[in-house]
């Protein structure tokens, strides 16, 4: 199920599945992967919570990435910072954040790869 927060300070509104009707919208798609770590160190398909935060304004909005780490948003066009986070990487007791590697620009009615990736040694 996708969401949106919208918030701003210490004060912020989840509201499920928010909705995008009458605003000009374009899909995210990408994998959530582990890399690094010992050898051979292939790519690792991560499942968890991705996260895109509109750069201009502040709004985010969620996504669940499957077991096979795969994930799909619609959201209003615009540019987006991509985050990720699984329980299956940690630092300490804390869930590891994952990062696209640059942001992604999302266009009308256009889908936009983004993948999100937890670098580990």
């Amino acid at each position: 199920m996708r969401s949106c927060i919208l918030g701003a300070g210490l004060l912020s509104l989840v509201l499920p599945g928010c909705g995008t009707k009458g605003v000009p919208t374009g899909t995210v798609a990408g994998v959530m992967l582990r890399i690094g770590g010992p050898p051979p160190g292939s790519p690792v398909p991560l499942p968890g919570e991705v996260t895109l935060t509109d750069v201009a304004s502040g709004a985010r909005f969620q996504a669940s990435a499957s077991t096979n780490g795969k994930f799909a948003v619609t959201v209003p066009i615009g540019t987006y910072r991509v985050t990720g986070q699984s329980p299956l990487v940690h630092i300490g007791d804390e869930e590891m954040v994952g990062v696209a590697t640059d942001n992604v620009r999302v266009k009308r009615n256009r889908t936009s790869q983004a993948n999100v990736y937890f670098s580990i040694k």
